[in-house]
């Protein structure tokens, strides 16, 4: 499986705010991406779908990233709800014997930011709560309007 993962070369320097850098335990050196730790995309960061994967755009770094094949997109959009990697993997149907292809990605993925260390889903809220009606306001709304997905419809007055 070559070529699951297309990532736009990295800028020469990093001259963002600190809150936008890379975060050092996602380095893309041996060892930055741990596949035993529970990951989660960055919060800035929009999916869209395609018929052929989809799109991943980080509004902190301007960095686009394209999965090649929706195996890969199940796992990115599923890595909060695991404990860690192969979980995620498994759950999107890839079995251990068949993972390095996807490990390999997610790697980098982490190495240009667009995954960040996180928790699982039940020990925090995840940024699309506010979707499902928590109250918690999330970083998922503000990305899809970005990407022109239209609002829900709430009711009340209709705008023309």
């Amino acid at each position: 499986m070559r070529g699951l993962l297309i990532v736009t070369a990295p800028a020469q320097g990093f001259d963002g705010p600190a809150s936008q850098r890379p975060d050092p335990r996602a380095a893309s050196s041996p060892g930055g991406f741990d596949p035993g730790l529970a990951w989660r995309l960055h919060p800035q960061v929009a999916v869209r779908p395609e018929p052929f994967g989809a799109l991943l755009y980080h509004f902190g770094t301007r960095k686009l990233s394209f999965l090649k094949n929706r195996t890969i997109l199940a796992v990115v959009q599923s890595l909060a709800d695991y404990p860690d990697v192969h979980a995620a993997c498994r759950a999107a149907g890839v079995e251990d014997d068949r993972q390095g292809p996807y490990l390999h990605a997610l790697g980098v993925l982490a190495g240009s930011n667009m995954l960040v260390p996180g928790a699982p889903k039940d020990s925090m809220t995840r940024a699309g709560d506010i979707e499902r009606g928590s109250g918690e306001v999330g970083a998922r709304p503000l990305a899809a309007a970005r990407l022109g997905v239209p609002p829900p419809a709430c009711g009340g007055e209709r705008r023309a």
